[in-house]
């Protein structure tokens, strides 16, 4: 607009300047027909100037609508992203409170065959047996391995002074057992102490080590345990595993 207003300023500047001839018709003529067409040329301009910029914004509105539509992809991504991490986390938490709810005393168990290059410090007593000895810590047994220490299954006919903080009493045919992440315990009162002894069958308990395989036989489900099999029941007070014979 302010273009066009200086072009029309512009031209009339130029007529009324202009000198008169000794034929002022065809002068006069002469500048109108000018003045006429550098009104046109004004004209045009502005028009091509209005559609240049229609155009430009049209393009920045289709860029901006562009820019807006990919940041929405973008974000809609990182969000399924953080679902599917939140969603991983809350089972990995509730996996890790059903640990900590079997062995609340017990924080830092590791299954079997987990290595540590360092014992922990409370775990450097030693158990012996026929065959050599191991480390023992609160129901966990280390052995000896090339990059440390690996954590081990019970040795049967192992003996300990104290049994695992967290243990469950159970009672199989008049005996108790104490039984602790798949390990059963009975008092020998010969030697003084507990020993390890073999899953009596029949016994109940609520709750099978967490890398127990979960095997279907003649369609009941069972979870085993180096070499134990646990047949999952539910009754109405929760779901037990009872040790069953196949």
């Amino acid at each position: 607009m302010k273009f066009f207003t200086f072009a029309i300023t512009s031209v009339m500047a130029l007529f009324l300047a202009a000198p008169l001839s000794a034929a002022p018709n065809t002068r006069a003529a002469d500048i109108d027909i000018d003045v006429v067409t550098q009104l046109e040329d004004v004209r045009f301009e502005a028009r091509g100037g209005n559609r240049d910029r229609s155009m430009n914004r049209s393009r920045d509105h289709s860029r901006d609508r562009s820019r807006y539509e990919r940041d929405r992809r973008e974000d809609r991504r990182d969000d399924r992203w953080e679902d599917r991490e939140d969603r991983a986390d809350d089972r990995q938490d509730r996996r890790e409170d059903r640990r900590d709810d079997r062995h609340p005393h017990h924080r830092h168990w590791h299954p079997h065959g987990h290595v540590v290059v360092v014992l922990p410090n409370e775990c450097r007593t030693r158990v012996y047996t026929d065959d050599g000895f191991y480390y023992y810590c609160d129901g966990v047994y280390y052995d000896t391995h090339a990059s440390g220490y690996v954590v081990v299954a019970a040795p049967r006919g192992i003996h300990v002074h104290t049994r695992p903080r967290g243990y469950h009493a159970i009672h199989v045919h008049g005996v108790e057992y104490s039984y602790y992440y798949g390990t059963y315990y009975v008092w020998d009162a010969d030697a003084g102490d507990y020993v390890v002894v073999e899953a009596p069958n029949g016994a109940t308990v609520t709750y099978v080590p967490d890398n127990a395989e979960l095997v279907v036989v003649g369609g009941h489900r069972y979870h085993r345990h180096h070499g134990v099999y646990y047949r999952e029941v539910h009754r109405a007070d929760g779901t037990v595993y009872v040790v069953t014979r196949i």
